[in-house]
Order: structure tokens, then C-alpha cells, then sequence
């Protein structure tokens, strides 16, 4: 099985702290780029948004360090290591909650 690039996995890893270290913030802002798109957020849409955002982040720096895109063994592990830490983002999404 394919290993994750170590700079990628340090980008993510990176991301997710800086989110769960300013949970509101990160909330207004992805709310307001899902409200002007016309999607209603709710916490549900706004940890969905994240999570592609930082698979996209993953994808575009593996094209950037390795001109490809990720393998499926690659991809599995970036989503193994967003599972691993879905539980502190909601927890600090929850935390802060905005309203809905």
C-alpha cells in the first residue's frame, strides 16, 4: 500500500490545526462562501466543504510535488487521516457554535 507524502500529510495536518485553533472564524467564512453560492449551511455542509477543500488541497500538491494525481492508496490515506480527525473538528466547531 502506497505511502502519503510526508509533505502532504504535514499540510493537512497543519490545515486542521489552524481550523481547530480558530473554529468560528473558519465557520463564518465558509458559511458566507456557501450562503453566496446559494447552499443554506448548516454544520453538516460546512465540515463537507472542509473536508473537499483539503482533499483538494491534496491533490493539488501532489500534482505540485509529483505532477500526478494521488493513487487510490494514496487517497485512502488522506481520507483515513481526515476520519482520524473529524471528531476534533466537529468538536471545535461545536464548541463555537454559530446559530443556524
Amino acid at each position: 500500500m502506497a505511502k502519503l507524502d510526508d509533505r502532504v500529510r504535514m499540510m493537512l495536518e497543519k490545515n486542521i490545526d489552524t481550523v481547530i485553533d480558530n473554529p468560528e472564524g473558519t465557520e463564518l467564512s465558509y458559511r458566507s462562501m456557501l450562503t453566496f453560492q446559494g447552499i443554506e449551511p448548516n454544520l453538516e455542509t460546512v465540515l463537507s466543504y472542509l473536508v473537499g477543500m483539503l482533499i483538494g488541497a491534496a491533490d493539488g500538491s501532489y500534482v505540485a510535488y509529483h505532477q500526478r494525481l494521488m493513487s487510490s492508496d494514496e487517497r485512502m490515506k488522506v481520507l483515513e487521516l481526515l476520519k482520524r480527525r473529524a471528531f476534533e473538528l466537529r468538536q471545535a466547531f461545536l464548541r463555537t457554535r454559530i446559530e443556524e
